[in-house]
């Protein structure tokens, strides 16, 4: 008897220790006024979990060695992202948590924000107390001055940096060891929130309102826990990472500004969860939109009601990449365009908008043409964007069709033809009975650049916020539209349209194909048979084109929607004219070696009462098709 009471006692002993030991989770620890974070609950968890996927296997290939080796070294010859911000690398971040690691951009007083990394290092303080003295040493090198404070309690060490005549001059950086829990940040203010939540008991970002709504949805949604959490306030965190661009890169106004005076401030949280290696899934992200209403002035436009009749139409061919349908009340829409018009073209002016239908409608030298009566009023619901690409693969190679759904396609191809046919850039083209309107490409010229802050690093070269003038062409500089098989047609590129227009046969379409019958099989298996929005495409027609381009080391040249988009992130900030690509991809694997670990994609987003759900997955590839 008094040997059992002994054993319950040590139990108890210990589960009261662990209890106490362990450290609490990151979204306690962060405060309310977090604009952004990104959790792991376990690093070995989501490691574990992403060798199991294809893609895990793909980075793993030998083939891949000589590029991920280059790579390595390239992202450590360089002082950028977490090496620059909170002097830590990727690789040291993977080696040192034995449980939760998190990164978030908290906002403090007087419009500054703070960049803070926690990580639970329960059973590797040795190893994380190493990785601190050659950082130090590290800093030290580079002239940095070391203190120690007291924040909360703490000892923190701090490491500043000389000012710097012609470089912006890095932030702080400040890190500790709480218990079993790392702290590094770059902000003493935002140190101090989350070492004193960690001792006290202080309001945290687990309580508010969009992060439960978020996560609650999310969470409905799946049987286990996630590997990967993120969470944004998305008008605030831009807010953020535009104090992180250097002044003299900074645009003059902020467009969130702009955005909040358009409404868009209704969006108060996006976030979402993402697991790895579930089931036939290589990948399952689930993200909510929390927008609990009311919306307000242009965020009206977000209008996409549900239903089930987001089937793609017959005449959509099999051979295509990718194919996304959307349910979208585009008179709504076009009823609420003027505040954000306004605040983007107009540059704050209010009426503008109204000024420019004005004048389509009466101005002698116009097309004379109400948009609203004339073309808007006749638009159905459905809209689509079908794409593909041609070989050989080239800057060029991307194709892409947009089309609306029309409730009267007469009335339709006569707004077209008043609205078009004075336009001197715009050719009218005959295809049987079809008429085709054809933009001619012309040398573009300078336009006002439409691009996102990044945040920038510490003494990388910038363009300053004056020189916003830049020569860009616009998203689809060959676009051929006409009115056929009931919709609206705007193509990329004419001979794309004449392809999607010819005649094929009912086994040839999209939806008897077998990739698309399984991706619909699935999206209506995991609750996708009703929704505003379809997505379906194979990723690896999809990716080629950006993949051979990055090999060929000619990614800035992309005029792809992808490789814009990319190029942000891959190329340097040198000014106008083509940019230097930052990634060699000289060492890449041929693309055969990397089409084998690629699945069937599949997406489907749904209109709640307080926002917007959207559920992707990508397929292994190993099942069956």
């Amino acid at each position: 008897m008094e040997r059992r009471c002994a054993v319950v006692l040590a139990a108890c002993v210990f589960i009261t220790h662990l209890a106490w030991g362990a450290e609490k989770p990151a979204d306690q620890l962060f405060p309310p006024d977090t604009v952004g974070i990104v959790i792991i609950p376990n690093v070995n968890e989501l490691k574990t979990r992403w060798s199991r996927t294809e893609l895990g296997k793909l980075f793993a290939d030998p083939a891949f060695e000589p590029f991920r080796t280059e790579l390595q070294k390239q992202l450590e010859s360089r002082n950028v992202g977490l090496k620059a911000r909170l002097g830590l690398s990727p690789t040291e971040l993977q080696s040192l948590p034995s449980g939760e690691l998190a990164l978030g951009m908290i906002s403090l007083a007087k419009e500054e924000y703070g960049l803070v990394l926690t990580a639970d290092v329960t059973g590797r303080i040795k190893q994380t107390q190493e990785v601190l003295r050659k950082l130090a040493e590290s800093l030290k090198a580079e002239g940095a001055q070391e203190k120690v404070e007291s924040l909360s309690g703490m000892q923190v060490t701090i490491f500043t940096f000389p000012a710097k005549k012609d470089t912006h001059t890095r932030r702080p950086i400040l890190y500790c060891i709480a218990g079993n829990l790392l702290v590094v940040g770059n902000h003493p203010g935002a140190m101090e929130r989350i070492l004193a939540a960690r001792s006290g008991s202080l309001p945290s970002l687990s309580q508010t309102e969009g992060y439960q709504a978020v996560f609650g949805r999310c969470e409905s949604d799946a049987a286990q826990p996630a590997q990967i959490r993120w969470f944004i306030r998305p008008l605030e965190y831009l807010e953020g990472v535009r104090y992180y661009v250097p002044p003299d890169r900074r645009r003059r106004e902020s467009w969130v500004g702009r955005l909040r005076a358009a409404g868009f401030d209704s969006l108060k949280a996006i976030g979402g969860t993402i697991h790895l290696a579930e089931a036939e899934f290589q990948i399952v992200h689930r993200m909510m939109v929390y927008a609990p209403g009311p919306l307000e002035k242009s965020a009206k436009m977000l209008n996409f009601p549900n239903t089930q009749e987001l089937t793609p139409p017959e005449w959509v061919p099999r051979e295509v990449a990718g194919l996304t349908c959307i349910s979208c009340n585009i008179q709504e829409a076009f009823e609420h365009v003027g505040p954000i018009f306004d605040q983007i073209v107009g540059e704050g002016e209010e009426g503008v908008w109204e000024d420019v239908l004005d004048s389509l409608k009466n101005d002698p030298e116009g097309p004379q043409i109400d948009l609203r009566k004339e073309l808007i009023a006749y638009l159905g619901q459905r809209i689509m964007m079908i794409s593909s690409y041609e070989e050989p693969i080239g800057p060029q190679s991307e194709r892409l069709l947009f089309a609306i759904e029309v409730r009267d396609p007469e009335r339709v191809a006569q707004a077209l033809r008043k609205t078009l046919e004075s336009d001197k850039e715009i050719e009218r083209r005959q295809l049987g009975d079809l008429v085709i309107w054809e933009t001619v490409r012309k040398q573009p010229e300078a336009v006002r650049s439409v691009r996102l802050e990044m945040p920038s690093l510490p003494g990388r070269s910038s363009t300053p916020a004056e020189e916003e003038e830049t020569t860009s062409a616009p998203l689809l500089p060959n676009a051929a539209i006409t009115v056929a098989h009931d919709y609206l047609l705007i193509a990329s590129h004419y001979d794309f349209l004449v392809r999607m227009l010819r005649p094929i046969e009912t086994r040839n379409a999209l939806i008897r194909s077998v990739d698309y019958l399984l991706v619909d099989e699935t999206l209506r298996t995991i609750g996708g048979e009703e929704g505003c929005l379809r997505i379906f495409y194979r990723a690896d027609q999809t990716y080629r084109p950006t993949y051979e381009l990055i090999r060929q080391g000619r990614m800035p040249e992309s005029e792809s929607l992808l490789g814009r988009f990319l190029n942000t992130l891959l190329s340097e900030e040198d000014g106008d004219g083509i940019r230097k690509q930052r990634i060699d991809g000289s060492k890449l694997p041929d693309f055969e070696v990397v089409r084998r670990h690629l699945g069937l994609v599949g997406v489907f987003g749904r209109t709640d009462s307080n926002g917007w759900f959207i559920k992707a997955f990508m397929l292994s590839p190993t099942i069956p098709r």
